[in-house]
C-alpha cells in the first residue's frame, strides 16, 4: 500500500470508526438474541452439517470436525461480505452525494463491521481448535496476513458483482 493512501485511511479513521459502530448497531438493533446469533449461526450450521456427514453419509476423513468448522467459518465470513458489499454503498448513499471522501471507506468499514462479530467466532473456534484435533504451529502465526487478504479478495469481488 502506498504512504499516501495509508496516511490517507489514518485521515478518515474516524468516520471508518463511526461507520463500523453504525454498521454493528444497525445490524442488531431490535434483535433478541443479537451478538449471540452471530455466534449460534454457524454453530447450528455446523451441527447440522456434521449430523449428516457423520451418521447419515458417514465420512472416513480424519479430524473431520475440525475441517468442517473450519470451512464453515470461512464460508459464513465469506458470504457475509459478498451478500453485503453492495448495501453498503445503497444504504449511504445520502452520505456519499453530502460529503467528500475516499468512496472505499463504506466497503472498507462494512467488512470491519463482519470483521468484529467474526472475531468472537474465532475466539469460540480457537477454544475448540485443540479439541477438534487441531495442531498450534509456527504456521497460524501467519494465519492473520492470508485472512487480510482473503477479506480483501472478497470484498473486491462482492463489489465486482454488484456493478454487473
Amino acid at each position: 500500500m502506498s504512504s499516501s493512501r495509508s496516511t490517507s485511511f489514518i485521515k478518515w479513521r474516524d468516520l471508518i470508526i463511526n461507520l463500523v459502530s453504525k454498521e454493528i448497531k444497525i445490524r442488531y438493533m431490535g434483535a433478541t438474541l443479537g451478538f449471540v446469533w452471530s455466534l449460534g449461526n454457524p454453530l447450528v450450521v455446523t451441527l447440522t452439517y456434521y449430523t449428516v456427514f457423520t451418521y447419515i453419509l458417514p465420512t472416513s476423513q480424519d479430524r473431520f470436525a475440525l475441517h468442517l468448522v473450519t470451512g464453515v467459518v470461512h464460508w459464513m465470513l465469506l458470504a457475509q461480505i459478498v451478500s453485503q458489499s453492495g448495501e453498503w454503498l445503497i444504504n449511504n448513499g445520502n452520505l456519499i452525494r453530502k460529503l467528500r471522501f475516499p468512496r472505499i471507506l463504506l466497503p472498507l468499514s462494512g467488512a470491519l463491521s463482519i470483521a468484529v462479530f467474526w472475531a468472537g467466532c474465532m475466539i469460540v473456534y480457537a477454544s475448540l481448535f485443540p479439541m477438534l484435533g487441531g495442531v498450534f504451529s509456527r504456521a497460524l502465526f501467519f494465519y492473520p496476513i492470508v485472512l487480510i487478504a482473503f477479506m480483501a479478495l472478497i470484498m473486491g469481488f462482492g463489489l465486482a458483482l454488484r456493478r454487473v
